[in-house]
């Protein structure tokens, strides 16, 4: 058995994106920039020098994921994971509503939590209605960053006071040249939309304000282009959005299932765990019915395995506060939408809520147990997948499966990211 792809490694290490950004972004450079966690008396734009500034390079999934944050968000603040999450709930869930779509007019009429969208034939399509567009953006985990603002950029309105959310099949398309994750947020765009299509294309109901909507597996495929990567060596780009072969949208079940298929993937399903290796970043947890995360940098042990087997609980004992990861998702959970925050501060989020799992977190403690278990009885090597959550793994090794510099489409807005760099 030939041995599983390296994953790919910005400037070659395990760290990724993260220790460099910080390193070479410190504090007290604060050309284009505002300090870590500003919180008063913040500028709201930066004084830019006449030198350009080197962007967040696009070789890296975890670079792909950080230029991304930057520009959705408008700021280099979010580019760097959060190492907490600050929500206002009472505030936040004021100023936006979350239903299930239906064309049944008299069942949306009797129900608080359906909502009649005029030509919707989907079923079970979840859709967001933001109602006060500033107060959802000033309650949300980014609303400091938002205040600290420093970035240009022009995608034809302002990026930092539309909201960002999930949006349930919403992502990209290429428009004139350029791959554009924002267009939802954009009035004149979502005006131009029948109600269905608001829903279809962006997960917003019909008299929702605009927002930037990304649902979980195409935050993943735009990272992917940010950073120049493929996710199959024939995946296409086209005016309805991002696809595979044989016109398979992106989704989570999609990824799983081309990693699994072989041929022309770019990803694959059974990178190996052992003694001296674990997860790295640019790596993705997904489940092929529910929700896909990208890891975006890592820490010692990982997965808390080495410090299990030192302690009297063992294998068994492994928690949401062992895992030393970040991790970069979109997920619907309280509206967050994109978001790049350590591990252990997502569970804290999670279970404060009231919710028993953090899912997908749950089933990596799950694996890491399964994995420490073999270790201890002497098993060199653990794939991390079964039938319903895989770890897959770019191919990042592959030429095939990366855009030559000429072809790599740039992401709408990115200017943001331009001036983030290392």
């Amino acid at each position: 058995m030939t041995s599983a792809p390296e994953a790919e490694a910005f400037g070659g290490g395990n760290g990724s994106f993260l220790s460099i950004f910080k390193g070479r972004n410190s504090r007290n450079r604060t050309e284009g920039r505002v300090p870590i966690n500003c919180t008063g008396g913040c500028p709201s734009r930066g004084a830019f020098r006449n030198e350009p500034l080197q962007p967040i390079p696009r070789d890296g999934l975890a670079g792909g994921v950080s230029r991304v944050m930057a520009t959705i968000y408008g700021a280099c603040e979010a580019a760097r994971p959060l190492n907490s999450i600050e929500v206002d709930s009472a505030r936040r869930n004021q100023s936006y509503g979350s239903y299930l779509a239906t064309d049944n007019k008299k069942q949306a009429m009797k129900s608080s939590w359906k909502k009649y969208i005029p030509g919707f034939k989907s079923r079970d399509y979840d859709v967001r209605e933001i109602t006060n567009s500033s107060q959802f953006v000033q309650a949300g985990p980014y609303g400091a960053a938002m205040r600290g603002r420093v970035c240009r950029s022009n995608p034809g309105f302002n990026v930092t006071s539309s909201p960002k959310t999930f949006g349930y099949g919403s992502g990209g398309a290429m428009v004139n040249g350029q791959y554009n994750i924002l267009r939802c947020g954009q009035a004149s765009y979502l005006k131009s939309l029948s109600s269905a299509q608001k829903a279809y294309k962006c997960g917003l109901s019909p008299n929702s304000q605009p927002a930037i909507t990304l649902d979980c597996a195409e935050f993943l495929g735009a990272a992917a282009i940010a950073s120049c990567k493929k996710f199959h060596k024939n995946q296409t780009l086209d005016g309805s959005g991002f696809k595979f072969p044989g016109g398979r949208e992106l989704s989570t079940a999609s990824m799983i299932s081309i990693a699994k298929g072989g041929g022309g993937s770019c990803l694959t399903n059974n990178p190996t765990i052992g003694p001296n290796s674990s997860i790295q970043a640019g790596d993705m947890f997904a489940g092929s019915s529910a929700h896909s995360v990208m890891i975006s940098s890592v820490g010692n042990d990982p997965l808390g395995i080495a410090a299990a087997k030192r302690r009297r609980g063992g294998c068994d004992s492994i928690s949401y506060g062992d895992l030393n990861f970040t991790m970069a998702h979109s997920p619907s959970h309280t509206s967050l939408g994109p978001i790049n925050t350590t591990a252990r501060a997502y569970a804290r989020m999670v279970t404060g809520a009231g919710l028993r799992q953090a899912y997908p977190l749950n089933k990596i403690i799950a694996m890491a147990i399964t994995i420490c278990k073999r270790q201890a009885n002497g098993g060199a090597q653990s794939f991390m997948n079964d039938s319903k959550f895989s770890l897959l793994r770019h191919k990042s090794s592959d030429p095939a499966c990366s855009y030559s510099k000429k072809d790599c489409p740039p992401l709408t807005g990115d200017e943001c990211a331009d001036e983030c760099g290392v």
